[in-house]
């Protein structure tokens, strides 16, 4: 399966980050195709998430969401994996390109609202 793993920086920065570097070589030992997305480029004080030889990824910080959006497009995934996102629009963009997961790594106030009835 050719999956594209979406993410906000290609930097470690936290527990997200921490969980893709470990699921990437995991999956490419699965047989899995892999690409690899981001919106930027930072902090540039913290180490990159390991992506294994071979694996293409691109920055939209200097490619610019359009050019970005066409190499996703391109390299045609079977499906998007996508972590937190800085820029709704990007996010809203690539949904056209394949069916698309969204793996969210906080529960969001509103969730806990809407169960609870009220604010926490």
């Amino acid at each position: 399966m050719r999956l594209l793993i979406v993410n906000w920086s290609s930097r470690k920065i936290g527990g997200i980050e921490d969980y893709l570097t470990n699921l990437i070589p995991a999956l490419q030992r699965r047989d899995h195709q892999l690409a690899f997305t981001y919106e930027v480029d930072i902090p540039h004080t913290r180490e990159r998430i390991f992506l294994p030889e071979g694996v293409p990824s691109w920055d939209m910080s200097l490619l610019g969401m359009t050019r970005t959006l066409e190499n996703m497009r391109a390299w045609r995934p079977d499906l998007i994996y996508a972590h937190g996102l800085l820029d709704p629009q990007f996010e809203s963009a690539f949904l056209d390109i394949a069916p698309a997961v969204y793996f969210s790594h906080v529960e969001a106030l509103s969730t806990r609202i809407t169960e609870a009835g009220k604010p926490p």
